[in-house]
Parts: structure tokens; sequence; C-alpha cells
């Protein structure tokens, strides 16, 4: 991770932000830009 300039973060948008995905983001050093990128998006009720 030292060499990246972002994370782009992968996320099933039918369950959200979820243990797994927050381990991720823990790991991830603070000062990294993150995008969320919400997949699925077409198949939820909203």
């Amino acid at each position: 991770m030292e060499r990246a300039d972002l994370a782009l973060v992968l996320v099933d948008s039918r369950e959200g932000l979820t243990d797994a995905v927050a381990a991720i983001l823990a790991r991830l050093p603070e000062a990294l830009p993150r995008v969320f990128v919400f997949n699925k998006v077409d198949l939820t009720d909203e």
C-alpha cells in the first residue's frame, strides 16, 4: 500500500459496509484517499 495513490473499495450495495469491508479499511493508511464503488445497485429495492 505504500505506493498506491488511492484505494478503490468495491462494496456490494445489497450488503453495504460489512465487517469485512471495515476490516479492509482498517488496514489502509489513514492518509490514503478512498473511492467507494457500489456494485449491484440495480438489484436493490431502493
